[in-house]
């Protein structure tokens, strides 16, 4: 008989997401699991959606750890490896979608000039396929009907960018980008400046933050497991992926301030978020300005 409790599930897993397979649907077998081992109220998600044609890093959260998305995004970059297609333009983008404009080869003397350029600060616009939201609907809903909705400019921060191969036909990139980056369009954009157009062929997602794809489990695998214990082993804490500052509270009167949502003195000063303890628990996130320590996430509840 399959083992069954009721004791929570917080914690991240990274999953190695194959291609043909949509971010949403890599969560079922872990949904499966947690009904089969008594876990069906586990809140879970995932940090960052990868296209059904492209593979590689995929991070979820179970229990409390579903409410750390937004830090996911804002302070952990995302690392691709791209292949893409000079020639022809797709609707999407990508491989999936149908061809509407040819073009000349790539003009590849460019190749300096474009290395530096794709570094730093760069705009783009969502792509008409894309599941940004247009009067609560999914862009890709209204491309769908015909209608092809025109989005202001997004600024997104490039981190690092490499042409690993170039020729005339192909180009291989890797690059490290803010969240909600879109690589089909980077693509695009690169090729335009090879006097060129073109669209992905293949995209894989390296690393998020600290957490790398060679660290995650194949989705095949977590079909094998029994038990609340077996998916237990797997999860890892979310200090990996958010490397915060910790700070330890000396009472128990602080950890009951923590718990309701109230300001705590405190000496030190962080800019960016910090990670609260008590003798060895972890009490949740919480932010520091002008000598006050103030409550993001509170994740006592379950403890």
């Amino acid at each position: 008989m399959m083992e069954v409790t009721s004791d929570p599930l917080n914690g991240l897993l990274f999953i190695n997401k194959p291609k043909s397979l949509s971010s949403s649907d890599a969560l079922y077998p872990i949904k499966k699991l947690l009904r089969q081992i008594g876990q069906k109220k586990t809140k879970i998600g995932h940090f960052g959606t990868l296209d059904p044609f492209a593979d590689g890093l995929l991070i979820i959260a179970l229990g409390h750890c579903t409410r750390l998305a937004d830090y996911v995004h804002e302070y952990c970059p995302k690392t691709y490896i791209a292949k893409g297609l000079f020639g022809t333009q797709t609707d999407t983008g990508d491989l999936t979608g149908q061809s509407y404009k040819e073009c000349n080869l790539a003009d590849i003397s460019a190749r300096s000039i474009v290395e530096k350029k794709y570094l730093g600060k760069y705009s783009q616009r969502p792509p008409f396929f894309s599941a940004t939201k247009h009067q609560g609907k999914p862009l890709y809903e209204w491309a769908r009907e015909g209608i092809e909705i025109v989005k202001d400019p997004v600024e997104r921060m490039i981190y690092q960018f490499e042409i690993n191969k170039l020729d005339e036909n192909e180009i291989i990139f890797s690059a490290s980008v803010s969240s909600g980056t879109y690589i089909r369009v980077l693509m695009e954009d690169i090729a335009y400046d090879f006097k060129s157009c073109g669209h992905l062929v293949e995209l894989t997602r390296t690393k998020i933050g600290n957490a790398e794809k060679d660290q995650a489990t194949e989705l095949a695998l977590f079909k094998e497991l029994q038990s609340y214990a077996e998916l237990s082993q797997k999860l890892i804490e979310p200090e990996v992926v958010l490397p915060f500052l910790k700070v330890e509270l000396d009472s128990e009167r602080e950890c009951e301030a923590f718990r309701h949502g109230q300001t705590i003195e405190t000496i030190f000063s962080c800019e960016q978020p910090v990670w609260v303890y008590h003798e060895g628990k972890r009490l949740g996130l919480a932010k520091i300005r002008e000598g006050k320590l103030q409550v993001l996430i509170n994740m006592m509840a379950q403890l």
